[in-house]
């Protein structure tokens, strides 16, 4: 099932997720901590082995609480979406972060990074 109808039907059902989408890195984190499964999410987060494909997320200094769990962990490879134009100015700073998430690694612990127009990826319409 897409991840768009299992949502539908979560919320159809009363169920709704709790996600934090507003505040500073350190606001996202502090309400993160106290949330036992979101809490837990991020923990697990460090330990995601192979590729990770990113849809979606500026790369901004208000996510830093998740990219700094990027540097540290255990992935091989990262695919970041662009929308629009790689030369714009906020895909350069999608680029520029990205590429610093490799490079914070150490030779042990590599990180490809490698960059995808987001508009072609199916992800909340039927492929």
């Amino acid at each position: 099932m897409r991840l768009v109808d299992q949502i539908r039907e979560s919320m159809d059902e009363g169920a709704y997720p709790l996600v934090v989408t507003e505040g500073t890195s350190q606001e996202k984190y502090d309400k993160i901590l106290h949330v036992a499964y979101l809490n837990h999410a991020l923990r697990s987060f460090s330990s995601i082995q192979g590729a990770l494909f990113i849809f979606g997320l500026s790369m901004s200094d208000n996510d830093e609480h998740i990219l700094r769990r990027i540097e540290e962990g255990r992935l091989s490879r990262l695919f970041v979406g662009l929308h629009g134009s790689p030369e714009s100015d906020a895909n350069m700073a999608i680029i520029e972060r990205s590429r610093m998430l490799s490079s914070a690694r150490d030779r042990n612990r590599p990180l490809s990074v490698d960059f995808y127009d987001s508009s072609s990826a199916a992800v909340w319409r039927p492929s």
